[in-house]
């Protein structure tokens, strides 16, 4: 299932967060998300990418491309191909941590540092600090 934008349904821009809490974006993308052309998208979807695969890098392994793309679509979660496999993995985290019996049998398995995590710590781990780079990113592109 591709994915057309990054949006989850969780804004918190809307209470006056610079970078939404859901998907990482800056207020000003999602204002003008409908008004972007391809190039403006894709742009967004490469600095989020960068950001996802910067915080997964040290957490995750990638096992099996063919089965955490299948776990993917066996729960109907949206990805792009053209993304790394450690955002299909935080993608699968985010939406289905719940109900993956284990990190092997969905096609991941994380670094010894976080071997005790459960799936719901390594989601929230990860998403903080990527919440976290995604505010340095705000900061850094606005001067801030």
């Amino acid at each position: 299932m591709e994915l057309d934008t990054p949006c989850i349904g969780i804004c918190s821009t809307v209470y006056g967060d610079n970078v939404c809490r859901g998907c990482k974006r800056f207020y000003t993308e999602i204002i003008h998300w409908n008004n972007y052309d391809e190039i403006e998208k894709t742009s967004v979807f490469n600095r989020l990418n960068d950001l996802i695969i910067q915080v997964a890098q040290d957490k995750i392994t990638i096992i099996d491309h063919a089965l955490l793309r299948q776990t993917l679509e066996n729960f109907n979660i949206r990805y792009r191909d053209d993304q790394s496999p450690l955002c299909w993995a935080y993608y699968l985290l985010r939406d289905a941590r719940n109900k993956i019996a284990t990190r092997e049998e969905a096609g991941f398995g994380v670094a010894d540092a976080y071997k005790n995590y459960n799936l719901v710590q390594l989601y929230q781990a990860m998403d903080q600090e990527l919440f976290a780079h995604a505010e340095i990113a705000f900061k850094q592109k606005n001067n801030i």
